[in-house]
Order: structure tokens, then C-alpha cells, then sequence
């Protein structure tokens, strides 16, 4: 705030922007020299409604840094590109969610970027055992729980075993969203389709991709280069939603757990 007694308001304010303007020929310069680190630069890089965003999702998460992007698919496009070129190796949990699969199959392919899948119970042996010996498998991609399946992954296991390897680890954490803390747990890009929890409300497109220290550079220059930003008004909405997660995310257990033991009560 620049208010000389320190007031400020609870929903930080909405910012509409592409064009940003400069003080100084020197600060335009320094805007410029490493961006999109460098602050606000243009407004497809961010401006400080969704700076906001990522840092509320970064408390949640326990990421080091985060990018919000357009939607959960433009999110996990944007993790495993950050991280693979021609020739590169993916190894991706078959359960995974269908435009993940798609990329996989479609996109990474078409640039000669081969997909491996497995079953979303292997074990640390047998992911490793799929890994390249010439060190060309970059990515795992992980999804816990699994899409439609709901197998649940032994995620520190699997992230040890990628690491050993020399690949990075991206989940899908969307349905964990604020439930599980996956750099607890050796991951090293989360990716959540904050269309669905976060959002809340089936209002808003958006997608956020938290990232470690080491790999949040990668990510971020991922994202500049794809052109995926969000409406600063759904960046808006998605903070809204955050507030009352906690509460929703309750009602879901109660909801889920009434449903499941009524069902069980069925006969036949």
C-alpha cells in the first residue's frame, strides 16, 4: 500500500494491461534486461493481480515460485516443454488426464519427442527400469490421485527414482489441491487445473503451474515464449475461490464419505 497510515483492502485490485509505462529510459532498460524476472515489463508476463495469485498459491502449494497460465492444459504443456527437445524421452502414468495423453501423443510426437507410459501402481524399480541409458528421458509425468481411477502413486518414491535418472518430476496435482504438499515430496513442477478446485465455481478458465527454485526458471521462460497468460479478472476470480477452499474441500469429504457409506448400504 502507499498509504501513509498502512490501510489497504482485503481482494487486491484488478489490473488491465499490456502496454507498461517507464519513469525512466533507464528503467525501461532494467525492465527489459532479463524479463519476464525483472517485473512488469508487458502484460502478457504478469502485472500484480496475478502475481498475487501465484503468491497465494505458492503458500498453498509450498512452491518456491509459480506461473499462471490460461488454463490446466496450457499448464502442463508449458511444464513438460520447459524441459524436453527433439530426440528427448517422457515417461507418463497411463491414468493420466486425456489432454495430457493428447500432448503426449499428438504434440510431443510431432516434434520427435517419444511418450512411454506405465501403469499407475509401478513401483521406483520398474519406472526405472523404462528410463533411456543414454540419459535422454527428461520428464515424469505423474498424476495422484489418477484421473477417473483414483489410483493413488507412491510419489516420493517415484520422484527418487526420476531424480536418479536425471529427469524432473511434474504432477498433477488437481485433484490434491490443498490436500497434498508434493515438494514434501521430491516433486519438482506441480501443475494444477485451477478451472476446477481453486476456481471453484465452473466461472473461470485457468491453470498454475508451481515450481522448485531449480526449475522455476525454465517454467517461467516456458510460459513467455508459449503466450498463455490469463484474464486478470479470472486471476481475480481464482482468488476469491482460494478463500473459501478450505471450507468446500471439507464439504467435499462429508459429501463424498455420506455418498460412499449410503452406496455401500445398497443391496445387491
Amino acid at each position: 500500500t502507499t498509504d501513509p497510515l498502512g490501510r489497504s483492502v482485503v481482494n487486491p485490485p484488478v489490473y488491465h494491461n499490456s502496454t507498461v509505462t517507464f519513469p525512466s529510459t533507464e528503467a525501461m532498460k532494467f525492465a527489459g534486461s532479463d524479463w519476464p524476472f525483472t517485473g512488469m515489463f508487458y502484460g502478457r508476463h504478469g502485472n500484480p493481480t496475478s502475481w498475487a495469485l501465484e503468491e497465494a498459491f505458492c503458500a498453498m502449494e509450498g512452491s518456491d515460485n509459480a506461473c499462471v497460465v490460461g488454463s490446466g492444459v496450457a499448464a502442463m504443456n508449458a511444464a513438460v516443454l520447459a524441459f524436453v527437445k527433439t530426440g528427448d524421452h517422457v515417461l507418463c502414468t497411463d491414468s493420466v488426464y486425456e489432454p495430457t495423453r493428447t500432448m503426449c501423443d499428438k504434440f510431443l510426437k510431432r516434434f520427435g519427442v517419444e511418450t512411454t507410459y506405465f501403469s499407475p501402481l509401478a513401483t521406483a524399480e520398474e519406472l526405472a527400469a523404462l528410463a533411456r541409458p543414454d540419459g535422454t528421458t527428461k520428464v515424469v509425468i505423474l498424476e495422484s490421485p489418477a484421473s477417473l481411477s483414483f489410483e493413488i502413486q507412491d510419489v516420493p518414491a517415484l520422484a527418487a527414482a526420476a531424480k536418479s535418472f536425471g529427469a524432473v518430476t511434474v504432477l498433477d496435482n488437481t485433484w490434491g489441491t490443498s490436500v497434498f504438499a508434493p515438494f514434501e515430496h521430491g516433486v519438482d513442477v506441480s501443475v494444477n487445473a485451477a478451472t476446477k478446485f481453486i476456481g471453484g465455481h465452473s466461472d473461470l478458465m485457468m491453470g498454475i503451474v508451481g515450481c522448485s527454485r531449480e526449475t522455476y526458471r525454465a517454467v517461467k521462460n516456458s510460459v513467455k515464449e508459449l503466450g498463455c497468460p490469463p484474464g486478470p479478472d479470472d486471476c481475480y476470480l481464482a482468488l476469491r475461490g482460494m478463500r473459501s477452499l478450505g471450507v468446500r474441500m471439507r464439504q467435499h469429504f462429508e459429501s463424498g464419505v455420506a455418498l460412499a457409506e449410503w452406496l455401500e448400504g445398497r443391496g445387491g
